[in-house]
């Protein structure tokens, strides 16, 4: 950096969010709602057709180590700080991504979704939901909408998980970087706490989280242009921001 270098562009020299044309802000948003659509249609379809499958048909993924979790009812609050985390904070993170991260973020979550959904097929679980758990969580639990055979991977663990990625990659304060990797955390931990995941389904969704971030990471990292693969660190940020 030069010496005419601002202290804020020092403190801060990482990623810098889109400058998205009000012509194209309802495009975004209909493709991250098109996301939560896919998501909606692929748990209707999973829990559906795995609650038709006979009892024989459902694997046991419970380990020792499950049952030394206790039971701790005040999570709940944990468990569904991912909803609005899900909602309206990927829709800041992803949202205002650069024009091509955008697109590889909604390719990834739409990838995603329909991994997890052909190995909830492949591998149906039935989820540890305890006969005696808080109102909250009981409340979802009698919503006609909700079946316990979406398990295995945890997609609310694996979203987390990639929502918290994406912002942490995109971040440009410490702060906010450690807020997205606690919060995952904290949601994975409640899905155990709370009896709505085996160890195995946390696993498998941290997994999947993860391995679709690198993906992501991958592709924002390197610019194949004329003169071939090079850092986007080293190349000015003035005209990638974009969206045009």
């Amino acid at each position: 950096m030069g010496p005419g270098t601002s202290a804020r562009q020092r403190a801060a020299p990482g990623y810098r969010p889109a400058r998205v044309p009000r012509s194209r802000v309802a495009d975004r948003v209909a493709a991250m709602a098109g996301v939560i659509l896919l998501h909606l249609a692929v748990y209707y379809v999973v829990t559906r057709v795995n609650s038709a499958l006979p009892v024989g048909a459902f694997w046991d993924p419970s380990t020792t180590l499950d049952g030394l979790i206790p039971l701790v009812g005040w999570t709940w609050v944990l468990y569904w700080a991912a909803y609005p985390y899900l909602t309206l904070g990927a829709g800041l993170v992803v949202g205002t991504m650069q024009k091509g991260d955008f697109r590889r973020a909604i390719r990834v979550f739409v990838a995603i979704t329909l991994i997890g959904g052909a190995a909830q097929l492949a591998f149906p679980v039935v989820a540890p939901w305890p006969s005696q758990s808080h109102a909250m969580q009981g409340t979802m639990h009698e919503a006609a909408w909700t079946r316990p055979y979406a398990c295995l991977p945890s997609m609310h663990v694996a979203y987390s998980v990639l929502v918290a990625f994406l912002g942490a990659a995109v971040a440009r304060r410490t702060g906010w970087r450690v807020f997205h990797v606690i919060l995952a955390a904290l949601i994975t931990l409640s899905t155990l706490t709370l009896k709505e995941h085996y160890l195995a389904d946390t696993a498998t969704g941290v997994l999947l989280g993860l391995g679709a971030g690198v993906w992501w990471l991958r592709g924002r990292r390197f610019d194949p242009g004329p003169a071939g693969v090079k850092w986007l660190s080293d190349r000015p940020t003035e005209g990638l921001l974009d969206d045009r």
